[in-house]
């Protein structure tokens, strides 16, 4: 990875060792043609490496909007013998055009991403219509929206129905999408100044999940085929009728993508994970200080730890990680200590946490 001061990936790097010299860029002499010489390459890793990146981006499009630059390469032919630095004639090369801009993600989300691409399919259905959903909101473009979430829905969920009572029983028959509907409707809040719609009337009630996946499947028929001969045929010029559907629609969206992303937080990737950045330099170290009081004492106690974590730049992400694992450090190894204050410290000083208990009066602190 290369990074910007901020810790943002301005560029990925692979590497590739024992290659063919025959991959090396060479020129090729073109007497008839308006060019004389042309540089040329059969460099098949090329490929192979936007494959994986394409593959690996589809994770991180599930989760939010991003986009990569797969255009611009700069490939750097490096011999391994004498032999081969005489026959290198062109040793880089770039591609594409120039633009330095660093991608809004930390290392953490790439390498991972990067390491679940590595084997089976990627999520790139699911990536695809939850980044069309998530930009045809943005641009309040509602219809389209609803109509690309609702695509994925019935892609994971529909088993291949298409008549609304058929597709309604088998959305319904997935325990799965049964806790989707139900916990968007518990954490649902109608969008600031939309339109009065359906979609709000049956939310603001207390409706079935059956009730919800209804009226999902009968405004896809709507959405999907009303002619515009119609009566109340849907019009593009009437977007704000669909706002409220839209919000509710890109929200089942993407706790679908939130599924599909899964397997870059899988375990198996864990310790891989920390030892690949360790040996890039990338880890992330963290003084823990905890503050806790020991029943029937007034003084309080002092416990320090260390946390290191796989990264470049401390972030909310990783203040949460250390934030859980030092409470669950603390209740096994203190089971009947209260705690005063847990407060964390990044490795040049400055604070990243401090998380006060006001149930515990102050005193005077002591070391264990």
């Amino acid at each position: 990875m290369v990074e910007d001061e901020d810790g943002l990936v301005t560029a990925i790097e692979f590497e590739k060792s024992g290659c063919p010299i025959e991959l090396a860029f060479r020129i090729d002499d073109t007497p008839d043609g308006p060019i004389k010489a042309a540089i040329t390459s059969d460099d098949y890793f090329v490929a192979e490496v936007r494959d994986h990146l394409d593959r690996a981006f589809s994770y991180l499009q599930c989760l939010f909007s991003t986009e990569l630059e797969l255009n611009r390469i700069s490939i750097h032919h490096e011999a391994e013998t004498d032999e081969e630095a005489e026959r290198i004639v062109v040793h880089s090369f770039e591609l594409g055009k120039q633009d330095d801009r660093p991608l809004p993600i930390t290392y953490d989300f790439i390498t991972r991403a990067i390491m679940a691409a590595e084997n089976g399919d990627a999520p790139q259905h699911e990536a695809s219509l939850a980044h069309l959903a998530r930009e045809n909101l943005g641009s309040e473009r509602y219809i389209d929206s609803f109509r690309y979430s609702f695509l994925l829905v019935e892609a994971m969920y529909g088993n291949g129905q298409s008549q609304k009572w058929a597709l309604v029983d088998a959305l319904e028959s997935y325990p799965r999408f049964v806790e989707i509907i139900e916990q968007e409707v518990a954490t649902w809040q109608r969008p600031k100044n939309a339109q009065r719609s359906e979609t709000d009337d049956l939310l603001s009630g207390n409706p079935s999940t059956r009730d919800v996946i209804s009226h999902l499947v009968e405004r896809r028929g709507h959405y999907f085929h009303a002619n515009k001969r119609k009566p109340k045929a849907w019009s593009s010029k009437s977007q704000k009728e669909a706002e409220s559907l839209a919000w509710f629609a890109v929200g089942i969206a993407q706790a679908i993508g939130n599924d599909a992303a899964e397997p870059m937080f899988a375990e198996k990737y864990g310790q891989r994970h920390f030892d690949e950045a360790g040996q890039m330099g990338a880890h992330v170290t963290m003084k823990i200080e905890y503050l806790y009081r020991i029943p029937e004492q007034e003084f309080i106690r002092k416990r320090e730890l260390v946390a290191k974590l796989p990264g470049t730049k401390v972030t909310t992400q990783m203040a949460m990680q250390i934030l859980q694992n030092a409470m669950t450090h603390f209740e096994q190894n203190e089971p009947v200590g209260t705690i005063h204050s847990i407060s964390a410290r990044a490795e040049d000083g400055s604070d990243v946490f401090t998380v006060r208990f006001h149930t515990e009066k102050d005193g005077k602190v002591v070391a264990p």
